[in-house]
């Protein structure tokens, strides 16, 4: 019954509902284990029947969590908007300093269209905000494969080249338009995404890790390939500890210890031996495989260095 209860009130985002929910389901719980004792099960026996008779523990706390929302932090939302106009406010002063009226005539209008695009973006991100905090989580996370393969999807169509620029190579932005949007904030975007998509999987054995494994790898092959090692190494990294933690918490029916070391090994593994194979048929760029070749040549030049010390 605890088990169930503690799976029930992690659902409950007001931490303020969350001891009256729990004293109200426990009673419900008793007073059928009270039911099933006098029909004469023993009481292991019906503790367990009342819990199963409660149903799912994570879609009961859903449909609670939905009628005892939390308040809406409108003050911070207010703080936000004004903090924005602020921002827009203190760009466009720029206009009457007296230094703007100096400035060459294409300057002139270099600014101007960066601070259209600064108005531009505030607004949409203030909007986009408002509309991810009134959300419902929930909305997400049923959606979460669609959204994923949408983001994967548009992924492999900016490094096949249907649309998007390049800077030496690079992959930078996905242009709808007048409408960009930085290519590795959209496969970052995925790792929050990712949670949602285990939580798909629980409950699932070694084929649901498979699976889970196969949509953490897929994004990161693709930010490497755009390339941008850096967001890939810290999108596996985010995504590893989050399957760490489900696989911690009994989301999947499979060894704990083994499978976490196994992981993380073969994680660690793997990027240096993918890194080898794209080094040797070159199929790096060129200033990465130059990046490559000069660490290990200094790497190669400070050990000779140490043993011919230690000879003389």
């Amino acid at each position: 019954m605890e088990k169930y209860l503690e799976k029930l009130l992690l659902q409950i985002r007001c931490k303020k509902a969350r001891p009256y929910i729990a004293e109200e389901i426990k009673g419900h719980i008793e007073s059928q284990i009270e039911d099933n004792i006098a029909d004469g099960m023993s009481y292991e026996e019906a503790e367990k029947n009342a819990v199963a008779d409660m149903g799912d523990p994570i879609a009961v706390g859903i449909s609670l969590d939905k009628i005892h929302k939390p308040q809406i932090a409108w003050k911070l939302l207010v703080i936000v908007g004004i903090l924005s106009l602020l921002g827009i406010l203190l760009q466009q002063s720029i206009f009457y300093q007296s230094g703007y009226s100096n400035l060459e005539p294409f300057m002139q209008e270099m600014y101007q269209f960066e601070t259209e695009s600064f108005v531009y973006s505030v607004f949409i991100g203030f909007i986009l905000m408002c509309g991810i905090y009134f959300v419902d989580y929930t909305v997400i996370a049923k959606y979460s494969k669609i959204i994923g393969l949408f983001i994967i999807t548009m992924g492999i169509l900016l490094l096949a080249g249907f649309f998007g620029g390049d800077i030496n190579g690079v992959r930078y932005s996905i242009g709808f338009g007048m409408f960009r949007i930085s290519a590795t904030s959209l496969m970052m975007f995925y790792v929050p995404i990712y949670g949602a998509i285990l939580y798909k999987y629980r409950d699932g054995g070694f084929p649901a890790l498979l699976k889970s494994i196969v949509w953490l790898i897929i994004p990161v092959f693709i930010t490497f390939r755009m390339p941008n090692l850096i967001v890939a190494i810290i999108m596996m990294i985010s995504m590893l500890i989050q399957l760490t933690v489900a696989i911690l918490k009994g989301w999947f029916k499979i060894s704990v210890k083994k499978t976490i070391v196994s992981l993380w090994a073969v994680f660690m593994f793997l990027p240096i031996m993918l890194l080898f194979v794209m080094y040797t048929f070159h199929l790096l760029a060129e200033y990465q495989e130059a990046r490559i070749h000069s660490f290990f040549f200094c790497f190669r030049r400070r050990i000779l260095s140490y043993f011919n010390a230690q000879n003389i």
